[in-house]
């Protein structure tokens, strides 16, 4: 399977999941279409294991920054819902 394929599949299944497309074949073409396909980071071999390493630690602050926007976002709706109930039972007392 063609790697823009499969990450087009994996984003499907678990579209919050950080990719990083790593090719030998580089073109233009394939950096534009892995990119548009959801990866967050396209790389080309031969991989500079230091280099990779900084990509990965980026990529999950990244992602420790979205899950933390997210559970801002509940607990604040959260927050929210609860307000609203509180006001009801006071309007009915």
């Amino acid at each position: 399977m063609e790697g823009t394929k499969l990450l087009t599949e994996m984003r499907m299944g678990t579209p919050r999941m950080r990719t990083i497309m790593i090719t030998g074949y580089p073109t233009l073409e394939t950096a534009i279409e892995a990119l548009n396909s959801g990866a967050d980071a396209y790389m080309i071999k031969p991989i500079d294991p230091r280099k990779l390493l900084k990509v990965i630690e980026k990529k999950l602050e990244e992602q420790e920054v979205e899950r933390n926007n997210i559970l801002r976002r509940v607990r604040n709706e959260t927050l929210q819902i609860d307000r609203s109930r509180l006001a009801e039972v006071c309007l009915r007392k």
